[in-house]
């Protein structure tokens, strides 16, 4: 009796806690993730999900459903890219669309050397050297003119 009490036992823990039960012991599964793309119901509008684990060699992805699929908010690798609307981020910081630089105020120190930031007092983009916040300035294409005279023989 103890041990058929003892399957039984072994068999709800199973069951509670892996879904599955075999003969003998337990089976570890992995529930299928939620993928970009993967309908979600209207109710779920603006729902959130994590994905990734051991079964993802690293990855981490965020999905938001609207209304009707799940979309990759963000997803970043196990070499460390982040990667915003882009599923396999090339970079450091790989943004798949628009992104817009605001302006917070902080010194520019060697730390942040190399980063940007939006001045609205001069309606530009700023880059730190290390020392100072500098203007961004597209340099205007060189046009050169050639002039040659004509004679007027009328």
């Amino acid at each position: 009796m103890k041990a058929s009490l003892k399957k039984v036992a072994k068999a709800i823990l199973c069951t509670v806690l892996v879904a599955t039960v075999i003969t003998g012991g337990c089976r570890s599964l992995y529930a299928a993730e939620t993928q970009p793309g993967d309908v979600c119901a209207p109710a779920e509008i603006n729902a959130q999900r994590t994905t990734g684990g051991p079964e993802n060699s690293g990855s981490t992805s965020l999905l938001r459903c609207d209304g009707s699929t799940w979309k990759l908010v963000y997803k970043y690798d196990n070499s460390g890219n982040v990667g915003i609307n882009v599923a396999i981020p090339q970079a450091s910081l790989h943004v798949g669309g628009e992104a817009i630089i605001g302006y917070t105020g902080l010194a520019c120190v060697a730390a942040r050397a190399g980063g940007m930031r939006w001045s609205s007092a001069s309606n530009t983009l700023e880059m730190c050297n290390g020392f100072n916040w500098e203007k961004i300035v597209a340099a205007l294409p060189t046009i050169n003119l050639v002039l040659t005279p004509v004679s007027q023989n009328n």
